[in-house]
């Protein structure tokens, strides 16, 4: 009988393109399979570029433990040129990372495809999920939705900096910060980190252009007449600083 309600709920493939962040990851995979949702729904595909043997080898510990698990567990290695950033190169550097960032998000889409998945979500290298996060996502019954993230330090309660943009004078004049009540569910025309897409709206969308594809991506569900939402009561951890992260979990407020 649970395996019957667990064939109508929607299948979700959950990745992400993976480069370093060794200090977090464990936890950040250790929160994805602490996710509230029947794991032979789940489909999980990360893509590894220019990273240590280290992120390697916890990915694949990650796969040699739980791959009977979930429906399908895959990992691949990349090695695509990385610039190092200077004060000379900066706006090479945002190209560069930009476009492969884009082409990476773009094979996990694809792989998304050819499973047929009711859902892709990605969640970043560097956002710790809690256990209700898929669950509330979907229940928002929405093509394109994202979890509230804080682009800042986690405890300051000022910040304007979130990963939602609006666009409100065409898309050739991004206005990233704009003040509003982060309540309820809200409308926006650009965001990431972590979102879940509808299989409507990924077979209608591409990652190119700025923020990692994100710009690109989009551009093409405004095109596409499809409405882009930002959960702002389902919120995550965003391990944006590694010595706050270090702190916070020492004081065990990190799911």
């Amino acid at each position: 009988m649970e395996s019957r309600k667990h064939d109508k709920l929607p299948t979700v493939l959950i990745g992400a393109p993976i480069r370093g962040r060794e200090w977090v990851l464990p936890d950040y995979l250790r929160c994805i399979k602490n996710l509230d949702y029947p794991k032979d729904r789940i489909y999980l595909y990360w893509i590894i570029n220019n990273s240590s043997w280290l992120v390697e080898d916890i990915f694949a510990e990650f796969h040699q433990k739980y791959e009977f698990g979930y429906n399908d567990i895959l990992f691949d290695v990349r090695e695509y040129e990385r610039l190092k950033p200077n004060k000379r190169n900066m706006i090479d550097w945002r190209r560069n990372n930009d476009r492969y960032l884009s082409i990476m998000r773009n094979e996990i889409l694809n792989h998304g495809k050819q499973k047929n998945v009711d859902y892709i979500m990605f969640i970043d290298s560097d956002i710790l999920v809690y256990p209700d996060t898929l669950k509330k996502l979907i229940s928002r019954r929405k093509e394109v939705i994202a979890s509230l993230v804080k682009n800042d330090n986690q405890h300051n309660e000022n910040t304007n900096f979130y990963n939602f943009v609006f666009i409100p004078n065409g898309w050739d004049h991004v206005t990233q910060r704009k003040r509003i009540k982060r309540e309820g569910i809200i409308k926006v025309d650009l965001t990431g980190a972590c979102i879940l897409i509808s299989r409507k709206a990924y077979n209608n969308g591409k990652y190119y252009g700025i923020s990692g594809g994100d710009f690109g991506f989009s551009r093409d569900m405004a095109n596409a007449g499809i409405d882009m939402f930002v959960d702002c009561e389902t919120k995550v951890y965003h391990a944006f600083d590694k010595q706050e992260f270090y702190e916070d979990k020492k004081q065990g407020i990190i799911p």
